[in-house]
């Protein structure tokens, strides 16, 4: 390539040359650029979705079912849902299920007022505990169930089977505990009734006389409670747990140790309806027993072995997958 290479020129016309003006020189310091800071934009990321928070390991929006539990004392379920929902966001929904029977009824009267002195509301609402606690638990935000084994062994392993099934296919967890029934050292055969001597052979003094107390205090309801629509109770009359103590202060060595046959109006007949319901529970009876007997031993006392055998029984068939729980 020679020296002479092409270079492109730029050519302006005569007329084109006239408009262009040359550029006058200008003093450096008017050269000086102002540089104003670019504003960066912001950068907006995409908000996560909102994951509901899992529930704890320990449920703290509890519903406690009441049936034949219907006190506040030595109520081991009460005592662990109070304890479990006494946090911040916990929560503690004591409930009932109406029935008809205007004793049981009257029994809830005092047992909510009772709840309500302790800060707390009962919840008495009609329908069907299988389609109605789920539905409750949703409503409510709850995270589990717990209630104490019925004594009657068709309600523990029949209803208590499908309420738990529904539940737990609703994602809410169920506990229950052993409230209704004297604490025992051992399992009985459910298939052979031993006698009485085995069955109280088999419970701790220690333990059927040592019952806890009912909690000082209780979470308040949350205000989505009011939702739930309820059937209001009989006024409370006293003849709940404050009735069964009445009756248990009237017990006497003499009585208890009367197995005749003609004698009625006896103690352990007019207590029956507060074991049923719960106003009072066996190892409450058990204590006023040892004090009174200073032993374990009398027609009380084997009313109490009598239905501890049944729980005791229900809860071993329910073991071998017959019925449930």
């Amino acid at each position: 390539m020679s020296s002479s290479a092409f270079v492109p020129t730029l050519v302006l016309s005569s007329k084109l040359s006239k408009r262009v003006k040359p550029l006058s020189p200008t003093p450096p310091a008017q050269l000086a650029i102002r540089l104003h800071p670019i504003p960066t934009p912001q950068r907006t990321c995409a908000t996560p979705p909102s994951i509901p928070p899992s529930p704890p390991a320990k449920p703290s929006r509890i519903l406690l079912w009441l049936q034949s539990d219907l006190r506040i004392s030595d109520n081991a379920a009460l005592v662990q849902a109070a304890q479990h929902a006494s946090v911040p966001g916990g929560a503690l929904i004591p409930l009932r299920f109406h029935t008809v029977d205007p004793i049981a009824n009257s029994i809830a009267s005092e047992l909510a007022a009772h709840l309500s002195s302790l800060g707390s509301t009962l919840l008495n609402v009609l329908g069907n505990p299988e389609a109605l606690l789920p539905e409750i638990c949703n409503k409510l935000h709850l995270h589990a169930v717990y209630y104490n084994r019925h004594p009657r062994p068709d309600i523990s392993c029949t209803l208590h089977k499908r309420v738990t099934t529904a539940l737990q296919n609703a994602g809410i967890h169920v506990e229950h505990f052993d409230s209704s029934t004297l604490p025992t050292t051992q399992s009985f055969n459910a298939s052979k009734s031993p006698s009485l001597q085995t069955v109280a052979a088999a419970i701790d003094n220690k333990g059927a006389t040592t019952h806890t107390a009912a909690p000082d205090r209780l979470p308040h309801l949350p205000p989505a409670a009011a939702t739930i629509k309820q059937v209001q109770l009989p006024p409370n009359r006293g003849a709940g747990t404050s009735a069964a103590m009445k009756l248990l202060a009237q017990m006497t060595k003499r009585e208890e140790n009367n197995f005749s046959r003609n004698a009625r109006c006896e103690l352990v007949f007019r207590l029956k309806p507060h074991l049923d319901y719960g106003s009072v529970s066996p190892r409450m009876v058990a204590a006023t027993v040892f004090n009174v007997m200073k032993s374990l031993t009398g027609r009380t006392y084997e009313e109490l072995v009598w239905r501890t055998f049944l729980g005791v029984k229900a809860n071993a068939i329910a073991t071998r997958g017959k019925l449930c729980c």
